[in-house]
């Protein structure tokens, strides 16, 4: 009854209504929140990142820019000519409870543009997996069912058939032999070849939500995976054995990573209130964060 008539309480209890009403919102919002995996390099050793607000650019040097202004997007990906890609998925309100989205395109200049416009929904016909030719991956799930869909570039669309049924995939790679796929499952590893096979890579303790997310699959065949509820990036050898690499620090959770090409290695980390931050670890182990 005093929640539901206010106008009867005193005004410092209603301040401390609103007060626990505001964070109740707030802790609502950190648990339902969904880190960002988007952590790309380009060939001019640029790193990209998302804190699903903006985008943001470290250049070599150390300087820290927004790359792309008022972008909630996951994902990135970065093509052969440096062009980067990445959406703007916007919630309309509980009113109206529903989703729209665009997808744009960053030139090298700066120059932002839209592949797509706004659309309805979630995006579910474009992938920003690709090869080195162009080809885009992505996760489908169509009747409950798990698929998994590619665009040459030439427009052609079509199905991956795997040799066994796939789980609920989370996010998705692409080896550096640009016909091996590697996807996460809430807490579970898999490879997937070229012909279908499927691999069970790496099985996390703790069977729940995000476990594993941001996935870097190394030039050598290993593969890097963030493991946000362990707060450790392990490396995943191709003989299956697995090595720690690094360990956040209490409260932070790694959701990307990133081996760049001078072999610093790059992390985005989320905490319990969903800052985020990036980590560069140098080859000789210094650390920065921005």
């Amino acid at each position: 009854h005093r929640l539901l008539c206010p106008e009867n309480q005193s005004p410092m209890y209603l301040l401390h209504f609103l007060f626990l009403a505001v964070a109740l919102l707030l802790v609502r919002f950190a648990a339902t929140a969904h880190p960002g995996v988007g952590l790309v390099e380009d060939s001019r050793g640029n790193v990209y990142y998302t804190d699903l607000v903006h985008v943001w650019k470290i250049s070599p040097d150390g300087r820290k820019t927004i790359a792309v202004r008022n972008a909630h997007t996951h994902e990135l990906a970065i093509d052969a000519a440096d062009n980067l890609y990445g959406e703007d998925l916007v919630y309309e309100g509980e009113a109206l409870n529903r989703w729209h989205h665009r997808i744009w395109k960053r030139s090298p200049d700066g120059r932002v543009t839209d592949l797509f416009g706004k659309r309805a929904g979630f995006r579910n016909d474009h992938g920003f997996v690709r090869d080195r030719r162009g080809t885009e991956y992505w996760i489908y799930v169509e009747n409950n069912t798990c698929l998994l869909r590619k665009r040459t570039p030439d427009g052609r669309v079509s199905t991956i058939q795997p040799k066994s049924p796939l789980p609920r995939l989370s996010w998705l790679a692409l080896g550096a032999d640009d016909s091996t796929l590697y996807a996460t499952a809430g807490h579970r590893l898999y490879r997937i070849a070229a012909d279908g096979t499927i691999s069970l890579l790496l099985r996390h303790e703790r069977a729940e939500g995000h476990a594993l997310m941001g996935i870097w699959p190394a030039p050598d065949g290993t593969v890097y995976v963030a493991d946000y509820h362990g707060q450790t990036v392990n490396r995943v050898f191709t003989n299956g054995n697995v090595t720690l690499v690094t360990r956040t620090k209490p409260n932070w959770f790694p959701s990307a990573v990133l081996l760049a090409r001078n072999g610093a290695l790059w992390l985005t980390e989320y905490n319990s209130t969903n800052q985020v931050r990036l980590k560069r670890i140098s080859p000789d182990g210094k650390t920065r964060l921005f």
